[in-house]
């Protein structure tokens, strides 16, 4: 017997007129255009949901990377200026954070005076440009190397462009810039001599500072016994002394307890009985000072003349001629320490 499939079950559904009928499965032409459709359907909403502010992007599309982060950028920093001041002509060396992507440059003037920087190997160097009227307060800045120094509002380190004639001292250098008084501070330069006038101007003391020692490259001068302070540290000399060259100097609180050392002795050179002035640091009453003979024998000098901060007014004791060495501390002979400073015993 054969048997016949079972016919399929009529699928009905209404049709506009209410009557019912058995729906026929669409043809494959059919489905192909509903799959167009949907297809279609899809796009046209991925179009408008990027329209709308949407981000879906459409299929097979390639997605945009996001831009990269910028990093925040070093700013450029003067780090160091040597020398602080000089006529024109001077060489001045300047060192900064990053001289990759930095430049450094002289700022002169309320005008704005601009000298490049060359570079070298361990930073670059500017020559102090010769201007229309001196001395001339400046800056050595930095800035990027993409912009234009003259229109920003750029602080560095200070250099002074000071006016000098053939025989006067230049200076170019003070050290330390900042100490106690009694110290002695070492100013470097041209021509260096006696005739050099060196001064404070601060807003707790000004005045002259003692010239103890000079030579053609550098001299020492002593701090006098004024209070903590930071002012003007100027340099002059003897035949034009308004010409002057000055940067920043800080006199430091005395230190309680410092040790007494002696480094000169004025005149050096005395007999018994002479009056002479020895110089030094920390020179108080607890401050004893002793010639020794070149026999290594000690004479101390039991009573002063005169005392303060940085120095003692002595008289030569009764000991032999000859070579003697002085020396001064706040303990006895044999804790002395090893500074000397030569004085010679005459008739």
């Amino acid at each position: 017997m054969i048997r016949r499939s079972p016919e399929p079950r009529a699928n009905h559904q209404q049709d506009p007129a209410g009557a019912k009928g058995p729906a026929r499965f669409p043809a494959a032409g059919a489905r192909r255009a509903a799959a167009v459709g949907c297809a279609a359907a899809l796009a046209l909403a991925s179009v408008l949901a990027v329209r709308e502010g949407g981000s879906q992007p459409k299929p097979g599309a390639t997605v945009p990377k996001a831009p990269p982060i910028q990093k925040q950028r070093p700013s450029c920093v003067v780090t160091g200026v040597s020398p602080t001041f000089g006529p024109p002509g001077t060489l001045v060396a300047v060192t900064a954070n990053d001289f990759v992507n930095c430049k450094a440059a002289l700022k002169c003037g309320l005008e704005g005076w601009i000298t490049a920087c060359s570079k070298t190997q361990s930073g670059c160097t500017i020559t102090a440009p010769t201007m229309p009227a001196l001395p001339v307060a400046c800056q050595v800045v930095a800035f990027r190397a993409d912009t234009d120094p003259t229109r920003q509002q750029l602080t560095g380190k200070a250099f002074t462009v000071t006016a000098t004639q053939s025989g006067d001292c230049q200076a170019t250098s003070v050290t330390p810039t900042a100490a106690t008084p009694a110290s002695l501070i070492t100013i470097s330069g041209i021509r260096m001599d006696q005739n050099c006038l060196v001064s404070f101007q601060g807003p707790f003391a000004s005045g002259s500072m003692a010239v103890r020692s000079a030579s053609a490259t550098s001299l020492q001068a002593q701090i006098p016994p004024w209070p903590p302070g930071l002012g003007a540290l100027r340099v002059a000399s003897s035949t034009r002394p308004d010409v002057l060259a000055e940067q920043w100097f800080q006199i430091l609180p005395r230190i309680t307890g410092q040790e007494c050392e002696a480094y000169e002795v004025s005149p050096a050179v005395g007999k018994p009985g002479d009056k002479v002035y020895v110089y030094g640091t920390a020179m108080d009453r607890d401050c004893s000072v002793r010639f020794i003979d070149a026999r290594g024998v000690s004479y101390p000098v039991v009573n002063p003349i005169y005392v303060d901060y940085y120095r003692q007014r002595v008289q030569v004791p009764n000991m032999p001629l000859g070579a003697a060495k002085v020396y001064s501390d706040r303990e006895d002979a044999t804790h002395m320490k090893l500074n000397a400073v030569p004085f010679q015993v005459t008739q």
